[in-house]
């Protein structure tokens, strides 16, 4: 897979330049369950200049999640500093945390603020930082996870 987004000097703060792998087929609250791998790598080349890479899985939960509102989903993430993605890099399920905007947003109880990916609907990559007169290059080579014994591999 191989993206490119450019963007207008004069492009207005909060443009987006994302690529998003949607985890389920017919309704978007059917997920898959990925609580029971460990570890995601990823081979990912880029160029550009964001601050951060963020790495997120979406994870539907009945109990505050609505399919009428697409933020809803659980926003579980991970940094990655560009340099980090030289190589390919492994990145353990336990390094995601979630936002405290998301967990403010819903005004949920703490509880709801650790990562939960038992019904993962969406795996998006995006940048962190001002992107206006900016230039930003992706190819994903790998995305794998793997738990104990065994691994599903999502890009090869």
């Amino acid at each position: 897979f191989h993206y490119t987004c450019r963007f207008a000097q004069d492009a207005p703060a909060g443009q987006r330049c994302n690529f998003t792998f949607q985890l389920f087929s017919g309704s978007a609250d059917r997920g898959i369950d990925l609580s029971r791998f460990k570890t995601l790598y990823l081979g990912l080349r880029y160029t550009g200049a964001a601050r951060y890479v963020r790495l997120s899985i979406r994870n539907f939960d009945p109990r505050f999640s609505r399919l009428e509102d697409w933020n809803s989903p659980k926003f579980n993430y991970v940094n990655l500093h560009p340099k980090d993605l030289r190589q390919p890099v492994a990145i353990r399920l336990s390094e995601f945390a979630v936002p405290e905007w998301w967990v403010s947003t819903y005004d949920l109880p703490r509880e709801f603020g650790h990562p939960d990916f038992s019904n993962a609907t969406e795996l998006s990559i995006d940048l962190l930082g001002d992107v206006a007169g900016t230039r930003h290059d992706f190819q994903i080579h790998k995305l794998e996870l793997v738990g104990d014994g065994f691994s599903a591999r999502m890009v090869s």
